[in-house]
């Protein structure tokens, strides 16, 4: 695993995009269990990168999003993903997983209590990811007090928590409701157009992926390939009322015909 030198830019810094942060080099995964679930996958992802991931359910995408979190060894090919630290990757999960005993300030601050910073510095540091998510005021509550959409902000945030330069999503947004999930995609691009971190979101949604991705990875069924790589056409900026633009309708349309002639699946 190559690593670059950590330069401290200050509390959520932008970034500078720089080289390529992701490589894979005919990756395959096979598992005990379920046998062979990604075969030959060949992509690089730079610096600044929002990519998505989309494919039907099973299709690997949540395998080969532990695989660039570190959390699962290729079977066979070369993997490389430039990081600033060990502590350089933050996850979301589909489920918050919050310590119902702890409030938001505290579950959000638990990163950086496992590295050893001082307790000022974590609170510093915890207040700062929940602005950023815009949680400011609330972070004496305790996850009982939330709704789905705050605990998910929280969950966010945790990740943001120690500045990393490498952003993993697996579907958080899934359980939520369409209003909820719509405020949410949009809050995570603007966040994104301000920290210019490298980002993978998984979805099984065309729409999702259209409408957070600059780039979106079709996987194929299992044993799954990358059949396309489509770049999308779209403001930097993205508001929810982009997705009544006819602008948007036509980057969906590519991608419904691209998973159309791939066998893919994917949901509105």
């Amino acid at each position: 695993m190559v690593k670059f030198k950590n330069i401290d830019k200050g509390i959520f810094a932008k970034m500078t995009i720089g080289p390529e942060k992701i490589l894979f080099q005919n990756v395959h995964k096979d598992f005990q269990s379920t046998g062979k679930v990604l075969r030959d996958l060949n992509f690089t992802a730079e610096s600044g990168d929002f990519v998505v991931l989309l494919g039907r359910s099973g299709a690997g995408k949540s395998t080969l999003l532990r695989l660039i979190a570190g959390l699962e060894e290729p079977t066979q090919g070369n993997l490389k993903i430039n990081l600033n630290s060990a502590n350089d990757r933050g996850f979301v999960f589909q489920e918050p997983h919050l310590m119902p005993w702890r409030n938001l300030i505290e579950n959000v601050g638990l990163p950086l209590e496992l590295i050893g910073l001082p307790q000022n510095e974590i609170s510093k540091r915890a207040e700062a990811a929940l602005d950023q998510v815009q949680l400011s005021g609330v972070s004496h509550l305790k996850p009982s007090e939330l709704s789905g959409g705050m605990k998910m902000r929280a969950s966010l945030a945790r990740a943001l928590v120690a500045e990393p330069s490498l952003l993993l999503l697996d579907e958080p947004f899934a359980a939520l409701d369409e209003q909820t999930r719509f405020k949410l995609s949009e809050d995570l691009r603007n966040l994104w157009c301000e920290k210019r971190i490298t980002v993978v979101f998984v979805t099984h949604s065309v729409q999702e992926a259209c409408f957070l991705g600059n780039r979106i990875l079709i996987l194929s069924e299992k044993p799954s390939v990358i059949k396309h790589d489509i770049k999308i056409n779209l403001p930097e900026r993205r508001k929810t009322q982009l997705r009544t633009d006819p602008v948007f309708n036509n980057e969906l349309k590519k991608i419904y015909e691209l998973i159309g002639s791939s066998g893919s699946e994917g949901s509105g």
